[in-house]
């Protein structure tokens, strides 16, 4: 009854957002349409956290809010919104595809970050994954960020407010799907849950998830959850995702229902800087606007606040732009320092994906995302956890004193704090550090498992060159800088091995491990050197790791002395009125997908900026 009643709940929210569609924001795609209006708020960012902020603001009587998005809106677009074409947006105008400097690790090659440039920012081309980090990292963020307010209870309502949740149905509950009914919320602007059942081998109908989940509790141990997102995540689940029941994509531009006229949106124009007046601490009173390289620079004013929501790699541009940052960095840009920020665009973190396969002689077809995800501890990768915490311990020192003199963080000391913190929750706490992502149909003609690392150590940072808006930043994320990471990396794909020849043994799976395979892997007590190579895709064995784009850090949240760049309400340090709200500000890796969390964040800031909280 009680699913019942909370179905009845979350279909009526859906009702109520239809309804108000007439009322969905104003977009406009010329500035001259926006210029002689002087804004209270102006949003620089059409994506997850930037509509959610814009949409609160918008609530309030009166306040005329202003969104400035590069991208388009493409909520038509079949790329954007049947997330069965996922991948089809990359490498064309919806993808920033954001390319890093050549990595050392890797012999001089690059690698790309997706980032969604449209209406709806990342969370229009992303896999739709929806999950929470462990109760132990939501509580160590008020160590990290200085205020005990970031913990997991707090959070935890904010990300529900997101969530029109849709409960299993019989079916999808027969095929394994469950629930935490206070993991969840029930009348927020998105239509959460499990997919669907069309047919008996979509998704996680078929043996093949199944097989995967009795596989990680033989051989890892690892529970099958009830719900990832109830701050118990380590084990393995079907999770849902951010597709509705009607299989459309749920990105933030859900949240642009029943805005009335309050709130405006400026496509395709990118932000040059933000304008400053004399004061110390300085105001931001406007900001430039600029729609293409040739194109004129126009001036939009805000009288009350200015919030950054442009993502982990480019708020810090639009920063450093605008005089924000270390004057090192500013002078070799040719750019003038208003305020002292070192820490602007360092403390970058990114995730390196690599995928096994397993060929199979059953049907690995099926539209969208994958519904099984497992996260795993370190004492379920290594049987040496216990020297594995000494080594790390041992080396916290050498290994922060490397990035601090490279130039990815300011103060190793404060570096060295952070990994405590984030060691506390995976060593004495059960938060998980590696995420196995069942996946179907890839690689081609086999099951495979996605993995990364969930929280390197390794950090990069991303800068500015010039003052022209349209030049690439120079990013590097100095992938497995801090050899750690690399540790992990190949306990987990042997882990992976573990799973294959479990699963091997099975009706349909005989086949076992097709990628890398033993000739190209070997299975002797001596391969780690083989596997590093094929995770960096080094001595032929294949093209190495992947990005999983789940950039953070880059304008962290943490006290001024320990090089924050934000304080603990999301205002910039040295201002009155700027505010920073989107991935840039977490200050360490959470073990999962970003969405949730970040709309968390966001709607805790909206309630900051309009002190409720």
């Amino acid at each position: 009854m009680a699913g019942l009643l909370h179905q009845i709940v979350a279909l009526c929210a859906a009702f109520f957002w239809a309804l108000h569609s007439a009322q969905a924001a104003h977009i406009h795609y010329s500035v001259n349409e926006v210029q002689n209006t002087t804004w209270d708020y102006i949003v620089v960012g059409g994506g997850l956290t930037g509509l959610v902020v814009s949409r609160r603001l918008a609530e309030e009587a009166g306040k005329k809010v202003l969104v400035i998005e590069p991208g388009m809106d493409e909520r038509k677009n079949e790329d954007v919104y049947k997330v069965s074409k996922y991948g089809a947006a990359f490498d064309t105008k919806l993808d920033w595809a954001f390319e890093t400097k050549p990595q050392a690790v890797i012999e001089g090659r690059t690698r790309k970050i997706r980032a969604g440039r449209l209406l709806g920012g990342s969370t229009g081309i992303n896999g739709a994954a929806w999950n929470r980090a462990a109760r132990a990292q939501y509580d160590s963020l008020g160590e990290i960020v200085g205020d005990h307010h970031f913990n997991f209870t707090i959070l935890q309502s904010y990300m529900n407010r997101a969530e029109s949740f849709v409960p299993p149905n019989h079916k999808q509950k027969e095929a394994g799907a469950d629930f935490v009914s206070s993991a969840h919320g029930w009348d927020g602007p998105l239509s959460i849950g499990f997919s669907p059942i069309k047919h008996a081998k979509r998704m996680f109908t078929g043996p093949a998830p199944h097989a995967f989940t009795e596989a990680m509790a033989a051989v890892l141990h690892a529970p099958k959850l009830a719900d990832q997102c109830d701050g118990n995540n380590t084990g393995v689940a079907f999770t849902p995702t951010s597709i509705s029941q009607q299989g459309i994509r749920q990105a933030s531009y859900m949240y642009l229902e029943g805005t009335g006229d309050n709130l405006h949106i400026l496509l395709g124009n990118r932000v040059r800087r933000l304008l400053w007046n004399d004061g110390q601490p300085r105001s931001a009173t406007a900001v430039q606007v600029q729609a293409a390289p040739d194109a004129g620079i126009y001036v939009l004013h805000a009288q009350d606040e200015i919030i950054l929501a442009a993502g982990a790699l480019n708020t810090p541009g639009i920063l450093e732009r605008s005089g924000v940052g270390a004057k090192d960095v500013l002078d070799k840009a040719r750019i003038r320092q208003v305020i002292n920020l070192p820490g602007v665009g360092k403390n970058l973190q990114e995730q390196t994906m690599n995928t096994m396969g397993l060929k199979a002689d059953v049907n690995y077809t099926g539209g969208g995302p994958s519904n099984t995800i497992a996260n795993t501890n370190i004492y379920q990768l290594f049987s040496n956890a216990t020297q594995m915490r000494k080594y790390m311990y041992n080396h916290l020192d050498e290994w922060a004193n490397l990035l601090q003199s490279q130039g990815h963080v300011v103060h190793a000391s404060t570096l060295q704090q952070h990994w405590k913190h984030v060691m506390h929750a995976f060593l004495d706490q059960g938060a998980p550090v590696t995420e196995h992502f069942f996946d179907t149909g890839y690689p081609a003609n086999s099951y495979g498992i996605d993995t990364w690392f969930l929280l390197p150590f390794s950090r990069g940072s991303v800068h500015v060159t010039s003052s022209n808006v349209f030049a690439s930043p120079s990013l590097d994320p100095n992938y497995f800088a801090v050899p750690i990471d690399m540790d992990f990396q190949v306990a987990s794909m042997r882990a992976n091995r573990r799973l294959f020849a479990h699963m091997s043994k099975q009706p349909g799976f005989t086949h076992g491990e097709h990628v890398p395979g033993m000739e190209l892997v070997p299975e002797n007590d001596n391969n780690y050197g083989a596997w590093r190579a094929w995770i960096l895709g080094l001595e032929n064995k294949g093209d190495g790791f992947g990005t999983v784009s789940h950039p953070i850090g880059t304008c962290s949240m943490m006290p001024h002395a320990d090089g924050g760049v934000v304080g603990p309400r999301f205002t910039l340090y040295g201002t009155t009125n700027v505010r920073i709200v989107d991935a840039s500000i977490l200050p360490v890796q959470i073990s999962a997908h970003l969405s949730s969390t970040l709309y968390g964040l966001a709607e805790y800031a909206a309630d900051m900026i309009r002190d409720r909280v």
